[in-house]
């Protein structure tokens, strides 16, 4: 038996000495343990006891919790397959953006392709049935021309599946920003930069930014693939 003293220490009585021993410390405590249990053995049996002792001591950690290795091959396992999982989550996200970013740039690709038919078109009607009366104002001509070319623009955008009122909202998209150009030259308003002879490049660049601005704004329509037939 090992009393405990009020100290919190034990006490171990010694058979071959008088009086007692303060053990304070675990690996004291197992000595003298170890100490005991040998008494009376044999050289044999005392190496037998100690060679089991140290194959204990070597099967536990530094809590005395034997160690888990499969669980640990269970993290790690775990660990990469989440590194696995969000490495392909990034690159399907990449990937969705390159796709929504082409389409956006295909379709507006395609409306601009419909809009050079139209031009196209009309210059050819005006070189065989000439040019019509009063076309020499500047609202005549760049309305007309804005009607050739929305024309063919919202037929394309009606087989690509968008509805007549994507179309109207594309050709107002197209035609206002044009209008917000031709208006001043034509009421003979001074703009700096801004003349008749300039008018043509400028109403152009004019219309596909505004193009361009309305479908960002509708990017659910223009950058998500086919779309079908609505009224």
């Amino acid at each position: 038996m090992f009393p405990i003293r009020s100290d919190g220490s034990f006490l171990a009585e010694s058979q071959r000495t008088i009086g007692a021993k303060i053990i304070t410390d675990e690996k004291g405590f197992a000595d003298e343990v170890r100490e005991h249990a040998t008494d009376g053995m044999g050289p044999a049996e005392t190496k037998a006891f100690e060679q089991g002792d140290e194959r204990m001591e070597m099967n536990m950690d530094t809590n005395g919790i034997e160690p888990n290795e499969p669980a640990t091959s269970t993290a790690t396992s775990k660990a990469a397959e989440e590194v696995g999982t969000a490495s392909l989550r990034k690159a399907g996200r990449a990937r969705r953006y390159l796709v929504q970013g082409w389409r956006f740039a295909r379709h507006l690709l395609e409306m601009l392709v419909a809009m050079m038919v139209g031009m196209a078109v009309l210059g050819v009607a005006l070189a065989v049935l000439g040019e019509p009366p009063g076309y020499a104002n500047l609202l005549l001509r760049y309305g007309l021309m804005g009607a050739f070319m929305a024309a063919p623009m919202v037929g394309w955008m009606r087989y690509r599946g968008h509805s007549w009122s994507d179309g109207g909202e594309m050709t107002a998209a197209m035609l206002v920003p044009m209008f917000a150009l031709v208006v001043p030259v034509e009421l003979g308003v001074s703009v700096p930069g801004l003349s008749e002879e300039s008018l043509m490049m400028l109403s152009h660049v004019a219309m596909i930014a505004g193009m361009v601005a309305w479908m960002v704004y509708r990017r659910d329509r223009y950058a998500h693939g086919e779309h079908g037939h609505r009224p």
